[in-house]
């Protein structure tokens, strides 16, 4: 345990580190040849070789019985390790916490879901092994079915809600004003609690140094993203921003590449604008430019560019 902390520090601060000098010297070579070393050493540490641990292991569950059973605590770090990686590489405060009553709540609405084979947050009380507690958990988490634990928070990354497309499970995960968490998982379901929570820690330790006047939440992120990673639906979050009559395009090889906008939604974290392509049509290793025109933020447009480099 005392390794894999003292390498989640070492990773922490190194982004932080890379975020500091990038800005005093953008575009450095030798800062960014840097940052990619340090992303594919944090994706090798804490993805690829927890890739075995992938399905959380679930103790005395039984939804014939209504028993919720729970996630031990070895599987509970290695969840948050890829929290806290995907977060770190999004640009936004790592150091996550598990909030213990948060846990219960999210370990029988999981229950709920799993037993009914559904998803609701506002779950009946006709449903089987229904509880005010996992009602609670339903109705502060993402959710989802088929899958659980690191599986089920890469579907949720994945956003493949048809609904509310541009205020779904990923801008509460990259939440960057967040850091406390709930998390429970039965055989083939898993809650995320993203609000409600309380952590003894969730508004310090944040090592990742975010600032709401500069900083933008982008999923696949700047600068450089995994390859396995890469989803259709894009994302770009900015603090007090209206995307209303925003523009959008991407471009790779000097090729623009096709995209549609979805249906705008705001509340919930970060506003955000969600974007779909065809992610087929990308290659890795050559830069893909990213350029948003007219953004709203606080009565003054702004426009912003970044790229990708997938690896």
């Amino acid at each position: 345990m005392g390794n894999d902390m003292r390498g989640l520090l070492d990773f922490s601060q190194c982004m932080r580190i890379s975020k500091v000098a990038l800005s005093l010297f953008p575009g450095e070579n030798r800062l960014m040849e840097e940052k990619l070393r340090w992303m594919i050493l944090d994706y090798k540490n804490n993805y690829q070789d927890l890739s075995a641990y992938f399905e959380a292991e679930v103790k005395d569950f039984d939804a014939y019985l209504c028993n919720e059973g729970y996630v031990p605590d070895a599987d509970q770090q290695k969840f948050i390790r890829v929290l806290d990686l995907v977060r770190r590489f999004a640009g936004v405060n790592d150091s996550c916490e598990l909030d213990p009553e948060k846990n219960k709540e999210c370990q029988k609405a999981a229950l709920i879901m799993d037993a009914n084979s559904t998803l609701t947050h506002h779950p009946s009380s006709t449903l089987k092994c229904y509880t005010k507690e996992g009602y609670e958990g339903a109705s502060s988490s993402n959710l989802s079915l088929g899958h659980n634990g690191i599986n089920a928070l890469f579907g949720q990354l994945e956003d493949w809600c048809s609904i509310n497309r541009s205020f779904c499970h990923r801008r509460l995960i990259l939440n960057p004003h967040n850091n406390c968490f709930g998390h429970g998982s039965t055989e083939r379901s898993m809650a995320l609690g993203v609000m409600g929570t309380h952590c003894s820690r969730s508004d310090k330790n944040t090592t990742t140094v975010f600032t709401d006047s500069t900083d933008f939440v982008a999923w696949p992120t700047k600068d450089y993203f995994p390859e396995k990673w890469l989803p259709f639906r894009w994302s770009f979050g900015f603090s007090g921003a209206f995307f209303d009559s925003t523009k959008i395009s991407v471009y790779q090889n000097g090729t623009k590449i096709p995209l549609s906008i979805n249906k705008l939604g705001y509340g919930y974290a970060m506003n955000t604008i969600v974007w779909e392509i065809d992610s087929d049509d990308l290659k890795a290793g050559s830069p893909i430019y990213v350029k948003i025109n007219n953004v709203e933020v606080r009565g003054k447009k702004r426009d912003f560019y970044y790229q990708v480099t997938l690896f």
